[in-house]
């Protein structure tokens, strides 16, 4: 039995809802899904991976949509990054963000979630959006290096 594990920039949860990624989801069903670019509030992103896990079970992945083990990271500059991982298959442990990076502009950019597969083996699955960086700027390329 294969696992299916997807990463998707979804440049804004809400605008990707308005752009059909609920009927993508039902569609689809990935086992994991990582998604970077979420940038959104906890209030917002709750009912939507709601919604997905509703897709979840139509699509007979789950039984109910509360299956569906949903967790992110908002980043805390408004309107910046975020970071979001879906899975249908058991999450036995999950961590939050890197250890030493404290600046605002570094949070929502790291997840990571143990996975128990069909057959029995534990993966860990890192969610990540990683800073642009430019060369022509130096504290980009920081924050990119960090």
């Amino acid at each position: 039995m294969t696992i299916t594990i997807t990463t998707s920039n979804v440049n804004g949860i809400r605008a990707a809802r308005r752009k059909g990624i609920t009927a993508w989801a039902g569609a689809n069903t990935p086992d994991v899904w990582c998604m970077q670019e979420v940038r959104a509030p906890q209030e917002e992103i709750d009912p939507i991976f709601a919604e997905f896990g509703a897709e979840y079970a139509t699509a007979g992945k789950i039984g109910d949509r509360g299956e569906l083990s949903a967790m992110n990271e908002v980043c805390r500059v408004k309107g910046r990054a975020g970071v979001g991982l879906l899975s249908d298959l058991p999450v036995i442990d999950r961590r939050y963000g890197l250890p030493g990076l404290d600046e605002d502009v570094d949070s929502g950019r790291w997840i990571e979630a143990d996975v128990r597969t069909p057959q029995g083996y534990v993966i860990t699955v890192a969610c990540v959006y990683v800073h642009a960086g430019n060369s022509d700027d130096e504290i980009k390329m920081a924050q990119k290096y960090r």
